[in-house]
């Protein structure tokens, strides 16, 4: 009966084995699997089973896209050859255009070089070193400004500190003056054994300048009065005027009219030979004339030609007798024709 029983038992044990081992066999085989990806692979090829539809490549998605990683980059070709080096592409070397690249990526590195012949490069160029990013962010550096070159400037002399600065009146600028002087004189009739003489001299002046855009005008008006004290026989004392007026006509921007007047006022010098014996005071003379030409200007050379006429007249003279004689046989006119031309070496700017 031990061996039946045992034999029994021994049976029992084999077919509760046998339950556990196939309760257990679902929970092995679970946990045996691997578990399913969260995302499809997107090279992986969709099958289908209809022959109207035939396999394809699924199309990428938005997680398929994130999921990718970035593009290779490749090495162009000819990228280590240099200037010198093999260039297996057979290609023209644009030595110009590369040092205007290098120069942008040196002048602003990390920032993109402007397209050529952009709005944004010739601002850059001429006006300013300074380029403006978006909207709120700070100025980029971009290089120092390409300065124009100054001009030359031809040598000219310096203002005088001590001019005289005018009184304005109008258009035209005044530079009145007048001048006193005193002396003596051992010999003012300039004669053996003449007698000497206290003298003084009265001489004001009076300088115009026009200031118009175009056309011109100027004036120089100086006179004097020389007085002798005490005064002899014939009188020393004796009057001076000496005027001139000038003026241009601008009849284009290289054609000009010149014009001009002058007078003078004097008399002889004591102890000339022209003056007659007994004189009561010293006859004087008047010299009047004008000039008018016509200018051209070509470029830097200028022509010009002009006439002038004069006539001098003079007084009678007064004798100490209370007689006159005439002074008429002095009197005389002349003529003048003057062609001129200069060239400009260094203009003056």
């Amino acid at each position: 009966m031990a061996p039946l029983r045992n034999a029994r038992l021994a049976a029992l044990r084999g077919a509760c084995a046998l339950v556990a081992a196939w309760v257990a066999l679902p929970c092995v085989r679970a946990h045996a699997q691997l578990a399913s990806p969260s995302y499809t692979d997107p090279l992986t090829a969709k099958l289908q089973t209809s022959p109207s539809n035939p396999p394809r490549f699924q199309k990428l998605d938005r997680e398929g896209l994130a999921l990718l990683s970035a593009p290779t980059t490749f090495t162009p070709p000819a990228s280590g050859a240099g200037t010198s080096g093999f260039d297996s592409t057979n290609n023209r070397k644009a030595k110009a255009k590369t040092k205007v690249k290098a120069s942008a990526n040196a002048i602003a590195p990390g920032v993109a070089a402007p397209a050529a012949g952009s709005a944004y490069d010739k601002s850059a160029d001429v006006t300013g070193s300074v380029a403006a990013g978006a909207p709120g962010a700070p100025p980029v550096q971009i290089g120092p400004i390409r300065t124009v070159p100054k001009k030359r400037v031809a040598h000219s002399e310096p203002d005088d500190p001590y001019a005289p600065l005018g009184v304005p009146a109008g258009a035209f600028d005044l530079f009145p003056a007048v001048e006193l002087i005193g002396g003596y004189n051992t010999n003012p009739g300039h004669e053996p054994g003449g007698q000497a003489a206290w003298f003084y001299t009265v001489a004001p002046e009076l300088r115009v300048q026009s200031n118009w855009s175009q056309h011109e005008f100027k004036a120089d008006l100086r006179g004097s009065y020389i007085g002798y004290s005490p005064d002899e026989t014939p009188t020393l004392s004796r009057p001076y005027f000496n005027g001139k007026v000038d003026g241009r006509v601008d009849v284009t921007h290289d054609t000009r009219i010149d014009v001009g007047s002058r007078l003078l006022m004097s008399t002889d010098n004591p102890g000339s030979p022209n003056l007659q014996a007994g004189l009561a005071k010293l006859p004087i003379y008047v010299t009047g004339g004008g000039t008018i030409g016509l200018g051209q200007r070509f470029n830097r050379f200028d022509v010009s030609i002009k006439g002038d006429v004069s006539r001098t007249i003079y007084q009678e003279s007064t004798l100490t007798d209370g007689s006159t004689a005439s002074n008429d046989d002095r009197n005389f006119d002349q003529y003048a024709g003057t062609l001129r031309g200069a060239y400009e070496l260094s203009p003056i700017h």
